[in-house]
């Protein structure tokens, strides 16, 4: 698994752990999420969910560098949000931070935050959400 994608899981565990309350529908998601991306489950449990996964993480500066880069992990991060169905404020407040760390505009963080919690909970896809900005 590449810096990238470890970051990725890292943002993603990071949201679901930001309500101090990790719920099952948010770990499976991970999972899903994954899966997804085409890593497995022992893949994910070895380079992520264990400590020293953490730390080299944390050492690289490997954010997404195009838009479609950064909408994917926005999109993931607002999906890990809605998993257990309760969007808390501490996750909307991370997912803008990563808006603003991904280079968007302080100011418009909050409405991409509130765009993308809108798109994700009508069951838009990444697919679709990525043709809606293209428009």
């Amino acid at each position: 698994m590449d810096e990238n994608l470890k970051n990725h899981f890292l943002s993603l565990l990071s949201l679901a752990l930001s309500d101090m309350d990790f719920d099952p529908r948010e770990l499976e998601l991970l999972y899903k999420i994954a899966e997804e991306r085409g890593v497995t489950r022992k893949e994910l449990n070895s380079n992520i969910l264990n400590a020293s996964g953490f730390a080299e993480s944390k050492s690289v500066d490997s954010s997404p560098k195009t838009i479609e880069e950064k909408v994917a992990v926005l999109y993931d991060l607002t999906r890990m949000a809605w998993a257990d169905g309760i969007i808390e404020p501490e996750e909307i407040e991370c997912i803008a931070k990563f808006c603003t760390r991904f280079g968007f505009r302080e100011e418009n963080a909050m409405a991409i935050t509130n765009f993308l919690l809108e798109e994700v909970r009508k069951g838009t896809s990444e697919d679709e959400l990525l043709n809606k900005l293209k428009d």
